[in-house]
């Protein structure tokens, strides 16, 4: 049996890619069916069960990666299907964790921060609108009230001009754009941003991901 939590639940983690079972237990204490040890989060024997269930149910496929760190979930192709998501079957590879797990978190914080006043179009919304006719996808939007906000996570140090070349294009697309990034990639994101014109300097937000808590 399948509930309206699971669909919305199942239907976040298909809009992201996947989803680690730390996160998911965030995602599933929103809509808790019973009291919770800890606030806003099921325990993660709770979550277990409940990706056990969606897993007999040919809905998604779990894996462990890492020793020492949670499984991770992603749709099936049968969950794709029963959903009715129009995404193309996509199976996670070690090198794109890292950072789907930063673009999890920060969706979750943002969600919790601004609860009910937000829209998030993640990375793989976005890549289906463009259909691969541009050179760089944002790793999410943000709609809030009349304004479409670029929203990327910056967790490696890419070359200057390259990165100027990605911030003058978003400065572009979006009315603001806000970039999450670690203690070690915010020095050149600061400096990058330095380059830009000043109108568009005004447009981006630097925030530290080790300053967001859930």
């Amino acid at each position: 049996m399948v509930t309206q939590r699971d669909l919305t639940v199942l239907s976040w983690i298909g809009e992201q890619y996947a989803l680690r079972l730390d996160h998911l237990q965030i995602l599933l204490g929103k809509d808790a069916q019973r009291e919770t040890l800890e606030e806003g989060r099921v325990s993660e024997k709770t979550a277990a069960r409940v990706v056990e269930r969606w897993r007999k149910l040919g809905l998604i496929t779990t894996q462990k990666f890492f020793y020492k760190e949670p499984s991770w979930v992603w749709l099936s192709r049968e969950g794709l299907r029963q959903l009715r998501l129009s995404y193309r079957f996509w199976e996670p590879k070690l090198g794109s964790l890292e950072h789907l797990h930063w673009v999890n978190h920060v969706r979750l914080f943002v969600e919790k921060q601004w609860e009910g006043r937000t829209t998030w179009i993640s990375e793989r919304a976005l890549r289906q609108e463009t259909r691969g006719k541009t050179p760089h996808v944002a790793d999410a939007a943000l709609r809030y009230n009349e304004s479409l906000i670029g929203v990327e996570v910056e967790l490696t140090r890419k070359k200057q001009h390259t990165l100027l070349k990605i911030m003058e294009r978003l400065s572009r697309e979006y009315q603001s754009v806000w970039y999450f990034v670690r203690t070690d990639t915010k020095p050149l994101v600061e400096r990058t941003l330095a380059g830009l014109h000043e109108d568009g300097q005004r447009q981006f937000r630097v925030y530290l991901l080790e300053d967001l808590e859930l």
